[in-house]
């Protein structure tokens, strides 16, 4: 099957509704009081008395009661009573809850894994509660109609078990309800609820349900509970009303409705670069792997091999402008995974995903980002001369009051002119309580900020410019001041006022820190720099904010016009500052970009010089052809001179010849000439001597002088020929002469036209040897220049080197190198930067959080929406004095806007994922907020993180799934099972979580091998963070070897000096100890738990208190029998009282309970016995990493190392151990 041949929507809406109908049967336990609740019930009850409070308590507005239900004590009854108990607190909430019948747990499991032919292999049983059924009545005790609901994991084994040949079993969401219809025709809606309704209820259910699931029904129980919530006034009631959980909604809310919403959303027509086409992509990513479906365009590149890719993501341009304050800078990979997510890079989606193993610095790399995200949006600011100028002004359509408004004086709620002001907004969310509050806590802590800013001595330029940066964000040196908002102080004769104080400030310090501080310590020195961050998600804290938060800024800045307008002028002056700021980054950005690319550009100017130098060289070449072409001519031409001065030379010998014989010719001719003149003049001689008959009969006589005269003229005939025959020798002689001369003209002619052409010739000749002269010497001039410009390249580099880390061919060496410390040394650089440019980015992240204070604050837009934004979460009331009810219109319109503004005023708002669904329920419209960062993402089930991923733009995903996995419930894991659509197949996997699915989508990342099982794949993470900065040895190399492939840095530092008297041994180790388990799946070893108690007692005595020390198990039982043991240790509760319950509570649990925290020491009490080797098989690398990740510097494992070793993670650690 081919990409282009199948409908990807249509598959991830098909998934999405798996996951809706597993979220839907999945169960809470049976609601119990909690210690809290308890205490504020007590309190209530006092206040009824009318007796005092107990030293350090505040009177309860609001508390939750919870009454069991008795056979002999009618429903309605109870609550009249109520009124009388809690005669202070006359207001209840709408709806009262009764969850009736009790269900085990484990049984319930049991007959699921039975129904569906499921091995169990689970290490421990389930021992907690499911309610049977749930319903809401009003105060007058009538039933709230269409409120009931039946357990809904009862119903789904049902299911199961009647209908065993249907491909989902008829699980379906319409059959529940259809089934849950029938039931409540059983209740009488006119008159109240009574026991012997619920009784009736409850036989039925048993009846038609839970008999057809169990054989027996002794695992149920006919126990119930009421429970609702009362309020000292109205006020509080309207303010508080809503806010608490649903008990009797047995339906699991937290991410049904999300879930509902994306899967009627999902669909075809959305653009490929959206969160939309992300989503899909992310959800349908197992679906394609088991179909072996590629997506050529993201082909895996794996960004720790590929230098390349390296080189192009750390150029200085790709980097964020701003930097949280630190002396430290981002290790190479941090810095990676930052320009990946931050900037547009090739092949990077939406939803990008980094690979963070324990200690690898997971909180740097989002405060980088929180940095880069502030200071993009203060540049976007700049923009605004008038803040105001940034906003929409939008009208409400329901309000009661003015323009359809909610308030008098505030009638509107302001959008965004500019949409990408939204996109810089975070929200981090993870499924891990701790690891929200831990973030919320930590951004703002001004004591950790001073100690990783404050240089140790002030040796350097760079160490006076940290202490400037460190004193900008100290807020004990903070030379500006805010007055802020304390108290409202009784006069005299009843009057109140106001009380405000002045505040050493940097960001809303005061607020920031009351925010983090728990009441008592609110009045001790200010430790928080800024309001940076805060958790809300659930209720109570979105109270605690208003109340601390926005109120505070309402009343201590906004109170007056006049105070706004003289802001407007330190909004210009911060707007200067930061522009100019701005300015000073990125010249500094520029010129090591230029810097950076000294190399290329060095490079260039060489291959410049080079392609000249090939140009002379390919031109000398052409040159010295036709040289060799012109000697060639040139001797041709010579050869053809030679021979034609050869035949000229002849030619003058024959002339010379001819002339010769013209000469005797001649010479003959005169001679022949005489000797006829002569002959003639002997004969007419003789012919004047004739005698007179001779003339006349010469004819016929003969005389001597007649035959003389005859002999004579025959003489001088013959004379005449010899004449005649000269002069035509003459002739042609002389003809020949001529001939030959023209000869000698042409012969003369050629020479000279030769010797001309040759001239010609050595000419051009003498000329390309002065251009092959002229290109060898460019040649040696460039030669030359290279030869300097190397040179100086090499001075540029050496001093480049001096204050920063350049990707050289030094650099790879190390980066490659076989040898850990070096290769070490390359993954702990940030290349490119240097400390100044540091300095000025931290002014910059400085100048914008003062740009954004001035900007809230001299913005009516803001005000108006912060008070709109508190008013719609019941923590002020209106110009009426009044708690508003937003229309749920005007709720999804103006929620979307009012929590943008927020962002501005708290760049970070964390939330768990449970809450993500409530906190934004009236968010609806898909990329509505800026940027998600999802923590811990490893230990979250994909799903439940749609719906913060739908509302978000960009996704920032961190996690590990070498970490603990997702804690999926055995009922739902078996659950699953029911569904055998095989597309489904690769859902039921209960270790897929939201960072396996983001990484599978992520272009960029690495492959991790198990060193300790060869035989296993490779997996493919996200971007890495390798350099390790928590534990020492021997925990380092566990982790590294057992779970990373040996890919991890080690750069932990070294225990302070005076931490290491307060360990409990001098070394870690393992400490081996056999011994029975409890039995029955309890796999607590009591001589083991006696040697962890000792170690307790003695970490208690080194500490005076509370000790730096965790127990982890992998086992619940464990735990448990080791609390129970603790707490009933009597000499160590006489001795440090309520301090040992606390400890307890907070620091023994199982590995899920720590991830994300660390301590300096840690106990991992492993349990088990030999017939416990199902249970030792269990626990999974995931376990053991995150375990032995918690210790920093000392790690115990107190367990049968023999039995253990049968593991092979263990036998590994075990070796490492010794």
């Amino acid at each position: 099957m081919s990409l282009q041949e199948i409908n990807k929507s249509a598959i991830a809406k098909k998934i999405i509704e798996f996951w809706y109908i597993i979220e839907f049967l999945s169960q809470d336990p049976f609601p119990k009081k909690s210690k809290m609740q308890e205490k504020n019930a007590h309190l209530a009850m006092l206040m009824a008395k009318n007796l005092p409070m107990p030293k350090g308590k505040s009177k309860p507005k609001k508390f939750m009661v919870f009454n069991k239900l008795c056979t002999n004590e009618e429903i309605l009854k109870i609550i009249q009573n109520h009124n009388e108990i809690y005669n202070k607190h006359q207001y209840c909430s709408e709806f009262i809850h009764i969850c009736y019948g009790k269900i085990g747990k484990e049984e319930i499991v049991q007959r699921l894994f039975e129904v569906l032919e499921i091995e169990d292999t689970r290490p421990e049983e389930d021992k907690g509660k499911l309610c049977l059924f749930a319903l809401k009545i009003d105060k007058n005790g009538f039933y709230i109609e269409d409120s009931l609901r039946i357990s809904p994991m009862l119903w789904g084994v049902y299911r199961c078990c009647i209908d065993k040949n249907s491909k989902d079993h008829g699980i379906t969401i319409k059959n529940y309800y259809d089934d849950v219809r029938k039931i409540e025709s059983i209740i009488e809606m006119e008159t109240e609820l009574t026991n012997k309704t619920l009784n009736k209820l409850y036989q039925h259910i048993i009846s038609q349900y839970a008999k057809k699931v169990f054989k027996e029904t002794t695992c149920l129980l006919e126990e119930g509970i009421l429970t609702y919530s009362r309020y000292d006034s109205e006020k509080t009631q309207n303010r508080e009303e809503g806010k608490s959980l649903d008990l009797s909604e047995l339906l699991n809310g937290f991410y049904t409705d999300d879930l509902h919403m994306i899967s009627h959303s999902i669909n075809d027509k959305h653009d490929s670069k959206s969160m939309h086409a992300d989503i899909i992509d992310y959800v349908t990513a197992l679906y394609m792997k088991k179909n072996k479906i590629k997506d050529h365009k993201k082909e895996r590149i794996d960004i720790r091999a590929n230098k390349d890719y390296i080189s192009r993501i750390l150029r200085i341009k790709e980097s964020p402008l701003g930097k949280w304050p630190s002396k430290y800078s981002p290790a190479l990979m941090q810095q990676i995974a930052i320009n990946f997510g931050m900037f547009n890079f090739e092949g990077v989606g939406n939803i990008f995903s980094v690979n963070g193993p324990p200690g690898t610095g997971k909180t740097t790399l989002l405060k980088e980002i929180i940095t880069h995200n502030i200071v993009e949006r203060a540049t976007l600011l700049t923009k605004y001369e008038n803040p105001d100028d940034a906003f929409i002004k939008n009208n409400y359509s329901d309000g009661t009051l003015r323009l359809n408004g909610y308030d008098e004086y505030y009638p509107y709620f302001y959008s965004f002119k500019e949409d990408k002001l939204a996109d810089y907004g975070m929200l981090v969310a993870s499924n891990n309580n701790a690891a929200v509050e831990n973030i919320s806590k930590e951004l703002p802590d001004a004591k950790s900020l001073r100690v990783n800013m404050y240089s140790d001595k002030l040796l350097t330029e760079n160490d006076r410019q940290l202490d400037e940066v460190a004193s900008m964000f100290d807020v004990l040196k903070a030379l500006e001041q805010e007055e802020f908002f304390i108290k409202l102080e009784k006069e005299e004769y009843g009057n109140v006022r106001a009380v405000y104080e002045k505040k050493n400030d940097i960001y809303f310090s005061w607020l920031a820190h009351k925010l983090i501080s728990s009441e008592s310590d609110t009045e001790t020195e200010i430790n928080a720099w800024g309001l940076i961050s805060a958790p809300m998600g659930k209720s109570s804290n979105v109270g605690r904010y208003c109340y601390n938060v926005l109120n505070n800024i309402i009343k201590s800045f906004y109170n007056n016009n006049d105070k706004m307008k003289e802001r407007r002028n330190k909004y210009k002056e911060a707007r200067i500052n930061f522009i100019n700021q701005l300015n000073i980054v990125k010249d500094i950005e520029d010129k090591l970009f230029n810097d950076s690319n000294l190399k290329s550009s060095h490079f260039l100017a060489i291959k410049k010089f080079q392609d000249e130098i090939s140009s002379y060289e390919f031109k000398i070449a052409k040159l010295e052809e036709i040289i060799t072409v012109y000697n060639k001519d040139i001797n041709k031409i010579q050869q053809d001179i030679s021979q034609k001065e050869k035949e000229y030379i002849e030619i003058e010998k024959d002339l010379t010849n001819k002339n010769d014989e013209y000469s005797d010719i001649n010479n003959r001719l005169e001679d022949i000439d005489n000797e006829i003149s002569k002959t003639q003049f002997s004969i007419i001689e003789l012919e004047d001597a004739r005698k007179f008959y001779e003339i006349i009969l010469h004819r016929w006589i003969k005389t001597e002088r007649l035959l003389l005269i005859k002999e004579m003229k025959a003489k001088k005939n013959q004379m005449i020929e010899v004449y005649n025959s000269n002069e035509k020798k003459k002739i042609s002689v002389v003809e020949n002469i001529e001939s030959i001369k023209k000869s000698k003209c042409i012969i003369e002619e050629e020479i000279s036209k030769l010797k001309q052409i040759l001239s010609q010739m050595r000419d051009k000749q003498n000329n390309i040897l002065e251009e092959k002269n002229n290109c060898m010497k460019a040649i040696q001039d460039l030669t030359q220049k290279i030869s300097l410009a190397n040179s100086e390249f090499m001075m540029k580099l050496e001093k480049m080197k001096k204050d920063r880390v350049i990707l050289d061919d030094d650099f790879w060496k190390e980066y490659f190198s076989d040898v850990e410390s070096v290769s070490t040394k390359a993954q702990i650089s940030n290349p490119w930067t240097t400390d100044k440019y540091n300095r000025e980015k931290e002014k910059l992240f400085h100048s914008a959080i003062k740009l954004h204070k001035e900007f809230i604050l001299s913005s009516k837009s803001c005000r108006d929406n912060f008070i709109n934004l508190s008013m719609m979460w019941k923590n002020r009331e209106n110009s009426n004095n009044e708690l508003c009810n937003f229309s749920i219109r005007d709720k999804d319109r103006a929620f979307p806007h009012l929590l943008n503004t927020l962002f501005l005023l708290t760049p970070v708002i964390s939330t768990t994922f449970a809450s993500v669904g409530r906190f934004l329920k009236h968010i609806k419209e898909k990329e509505s907020i800026g940027l998600l960062i999802v923590d811990e993402a490893g230990q979250a089930g994909p799903h439940i993180a749609l719906g913060a991923l739908w509302r978000c733009k960009k996704a920032i995903i961190v996690g590990d799934p070498k970490q603990v996995e997702p804690v999926v419930t055995n009922e739902a894991d078996a659950i699953k099972r029911a569904f055998s659509d095989q597309l489904l197949k690769p859902y039921m996997d209960k270790t897929i979580s939201v960072q396996s699915f983001a990484d599978s989508i992520n272009k960029y990342g690495s492959y991790i091998k198990n060193s300790a099982n060869l035989d296993s794949h490779s997996e493919w993470v996200g971007c890495p963070l390798v350099v390790h900065r928590r534990c020492i040895e021997p925990m380092f190399s566990i982790s590294n070897i057992i779970s990373y492939g040996g890919t991890m840095k080690y750069q932990t530092a070294a225990p302070d000096i005076s931490l290491i008297d307060k360990f409990i041994l001098d070394k870690s180790c393992w400490l081996d100890i056999k011994g029975s388990e409890i039995g029955n799946r309890n796999h607590f070893v009591n001589e083991q738990g006696k040697e962890t108690m000792k170690m307790i007692v003695d970490s208690f005595q080194k500490y005076n208190g509370y000790p730096n020390l965790y127990v982890i198990s992998p086992f619940t039982t464990v735990i448990t029998e080791l609390k129970k043991m603790i707490l009933g240790y009597d000499k160590l509760i006489e001795e440090y009282g309520e301090t040992v319950e606390q400890w307890c509570e907070n620091c023994c649990g199982t590995v899920h309970k720590f991830q994300g925290k660390e301590a300096n020491e840690v106990i991992f009490l492993l349990g088990c016995d030999n017939k416990a080797i199902g249970a030792v098989k269990w626990v999974k690398p995931n376990i053991l990493n995150v375990a032995v990740t918690r210790a920093k510097y000392r790690l115990y494992i107190i367990g049968d190392s023999k039995l253990w070793s049968k593991s092979e993670i263990f036998k590994t650690a075990y070796q490492l151990m010794q």
